[in-house]
């Protein structure tokens, strides 16, 4: 069973895992996701939502998973937290790793502490929970332009740039658990790997070039950077990690990586494999590391068209946004699977409207009832 219905890259390990011959059961807790609409998949099933409803979630999930002999869970969204906090009770195997390790990760600050103590070099990042302490801490700081973000938050959501005598000579806008980072200015890379034991058996990288709002890559290209390979090979190791994991990073003008975040769980760069990767989740992974073809190109037509406005004021970035749309496969569209194509405009209707009724943002809107901010901890 593959969890996550909504997200595109179920889409598509649901159409890997099924030309493998393996029985593919999608489960989510939002009615009309846009993987169920896919020939590849046995059945949907709709859950509870696991943040709201977390104990009936468990109870529907075990229930679907003994009266259809369902061996593993693959969780694809943030739901992979929730699943890992219940792991114990579920009544099969769950791909993700432990909460503990899953919370390291997630928390921005947490994870910005620890890669620091592996002798990385990252961004300067100070707590907002004491506002006389970040005062102090900024005093002291030789630059000016920083960033603040909630330490739990995905797609770069309430991301704001700011500076430090706007928050020297107000405090008004540091929220609880939230950070302040240095700023750092560059190209933004994005990782994503399946780890087992700690050992990165899929590896890629590619750079966001378009973005749903101000973090979400839609379109991805495969790139070989050496230095991201083993920040993750180092990462995994040190934790013993098991699951999907995938790292941002900005890269400054002087070649310096410097990693940013981390999401534990899948993230689109799943796309950019092929067949392969169904025999790496089902537990067969190759004795060399599986990395995509450097060929691969993909993209999200429908939101390369949504965000596209966002990119024409400037010719160069519309002649690239143009060549992408033109030149990318679309993640979708598939000739022997052609249903989710329709449908995916009905099923972000569906998200749109809710987000309107709730007077949430579109992208709030796709992880609400599953994100998962530190609850428990």
């Amino acid at each position: 069973m593959i969890t996550g219905a909504r997200a595109p890259v179920t889409l598509h390990l649901s159409r890997i895992l099924h030309s493998q011959g393996v029985n593919v059961f999608l489960a989510d807790s939002i009615n009309q996701p846009i993987s169920a609409a896919s020939n590849s998949v046995q059945h949907f099933f709709l859950l509870p939502s696991p943040k709201f409803h977390t104990e009936k979630f468990l109870n529907v999930l075990n229930q679907v998973v003994n009266e259809n002999n369902i061996d593993l869970i693959i969780p694809t969204c943030e739901e992979t937290f929730y699943l890992s906090m219940l792991m114990d009770k579920i009544n099969c195997s769950v791909f993700t790793d432990k909460t503990e390790t899953l919370h390291l990760l997630h928390n921005k600050l947490n994870f910005i502490n620890f890669i620091e103590r592996l002798g990385y070099q990252v961004p300067v990042t100070i707590s907002t929970n004491s506002h006389n302490l970040v005062k102090n801490q900024l005093k002291e700081l030789p630059f000016i332009e920083l960033v603040l973000k909630p330490i739990y938050s995905r797609f770069s959501d309430s991301v704001s740039f700011t500076t430090k005598n706007e928050i020297l000579n107000s405090t008004s806008n540091l929220k609880a658990n939230w950070i302040v980072q240095q700023r750092i200015k560059g190209t933004q890379y994005c990782s994503y790997s399946v780890v087992d034991k700690g050992k990165v058996v899929a590896h890629t990288v590619y750079k966001t070039t378009f973005t749903a709002g101000l973090g979400a890559s839609i379109s991805f290209k495969h790139e070989d950077i050496p230095f991201i390979y083993e920040f993750t090979k180092d990462v995994v190791s040190e934790l013993n990690y098991s699951g999907q994991i995938a790292f941002d990073f900005i890269r400054d003008s002087n070649g310096n990586f410097y990693p940013l975040e981390c999401n534990p769980r899948a993230t689109s760069g799943l796309h950019l494999f092929s067949g392969d990767i169904g025999n790496v989740m089902m537990g067969n992974a190759p004795s060399n590391l599986l990395t995509p073809s450097k060929d691969s190109k993909y993209a999200i037509k429908l939101a390369l068209l949504l965000y596209g406005y966002n990119y024409w004021t400037d010719f160069r970035k519309f002649k690239l946004w143009i060549s992408t749309l033109v030149h990318y496969t679309d993640i979708i569209y598939d000739n022997k699977d052609k249903r989710p194509y329709t449908y995916q405009f009905y099923s972000m209707y569906k998200i749109w409207k809710d987000s309107r009724k709730e007077k949430r943002s579109l992208l709030e809107q796709t992880t609400y009832d599953i994100s998962w901010d530190g609850e428990y901890f």
